[in-house]
């Protein structure tokens, strides 16, 4: 098995056999003879079956621990959580010691934006819930340094924390990003179609070769820099997701193919669903002498049945058409008038 499958095989079983086991945490003395905020959280972190995210003005965020153990985000169909995300969340609550207290009085709660959930001022109120019991916290805003002003619901108190726990906004932002990692060295050649007949062909003659070429370049038209190809062929290189969702079936407008040195083809659909593009992959063997089969399998598993969203850049590259990559054609040159 090679060094890139177990890499790929590695990110496939991070999310799928996930706990919130909080090692190394600090004992009762380690911050001296500061408190420790949120006590109740430290005995049922390692149990936690579901974690809850609520902000005003943006949309609720729950990850659910599945009988299998993989951190799921259900609002996003039940696809992998950002366990390291979820992980340093509840370890920084779990580790954090009160600095300082500060307000009691709920008028002024706001100025520290650690009112509850529907009102003015509210704060990101986590819940965690393991084996019927159920701690919350209302996180504020940042303070100094790497602090924070945080409540606990049933408390009149607020403190300022000596952690500065991150609770991204959006539900995307906890997600597995990575999609896939595929560099332009492992690229042999790549095939764009669109669903009205235009194609464009990008490759190189051997590994060794250092730019793409691309092929039948339309009579009189020239590229509009000599390397454009590389950068197509890169658009597979540590492509991220910026959203997710269960794969909708519907004909795909732009159909890319990737061919890689060592047997793989990863084959990309572009669909456009209002306005926004949505991807979705299919790898399959170049050939029988193909050398990823494992990889080709593990990207089977994590890809299928989903769709996905990426920055424009990487969008752009894949779903190119001839007018976005030929210099602008000149002008046609005016007739003389005769006086």
């Amino acid at each position: 098995m090679t060094r890139r499958t177990l890499l790929v095989l590695g990110v496939v079983l991070g999310a799928l056999t996930i706990s919130l086991i909080l090692l190394n945490q600090n004992d009762d003395n380690a911050s001296g003879d500061r408190a420790v905020f949120a006590p109740g959280l430290k005995a049922i972190a390692n149990d936690a079956s579901q974690i809850s995210i609520v902000r005003s003005g943006t949309d609720d965020v729950t990850a659910v621990r599945s009988e299998g153990g993989t951190w799921e985000l259900s609002s996003k169909g039940n696809y992998p959580a950002d366990v390291g995300k979820l992980g340093q969340l509840i370890s920084d609550l779990v580790d954090a010691r009160i600095l300082e207290e500060k307000t009691s009085n709920p008028e002024n709660y706001a100025r520290l934006s650690v009112a509850d959930p529907g009102e003015d001022g509210a704060g990101t109120l986590v819940t965690v819930d393991a084996a019927g019991e159920s701690y919350s916290v209302i996180l504020g805003e940042p303070a100094r340094g790497e602090t924070r002003y945080a409540r606990e619901p049933d408390n009149a108190t607020s403190y300022l924390i000596d952690k500065n726990p991150a609770a991204p906004e959006s539900a995307s932002d906890w997600l597995v990003a990575n999609i896939v990692d595929i560099s332009s060295d492992r690229v042999a050649r790549i095939s764009i179609v669109h669903d009205d007949g235009e194609s464009i062909r990008v490759e190189k003659s051997d590994g060794t070769q250092s730019d793409f070429v691309i092929g039948d370049i339309p009579e009189g038209r020239e590229l509009s820099y000599a390397t454009i190809g590389n950068e197509i062929a890169g658009a597979l290189a540590d492509l991220e997701l910026a959203d997710v969702r269960k794969a909708a079936d519907a004909p795909a407008e732009t159909m890319v193919q990737f061919d890689t040195w060592d047997g793989l083809r990863l084959k990309v659909d572009a669909i456009t669903d209002n306005e926004t593009t949505w991807l979705s992959f299919a790898a399959a063997p170049t050939g029988e002498d193909a050398q990823a089969a494992d990889e080709i399998a593990a990207l089977n598993t994590r890809l299928s049945g989903w769709q996905y969203q990426v920055s424009d850049y990487k969008k752009d590259q894949l779903v190119r058409r001839w007018e976005d990559i030929l210099k602008a054609e000149d002008p046609p040159e005016e007739a003389e008038t005769a006086d």
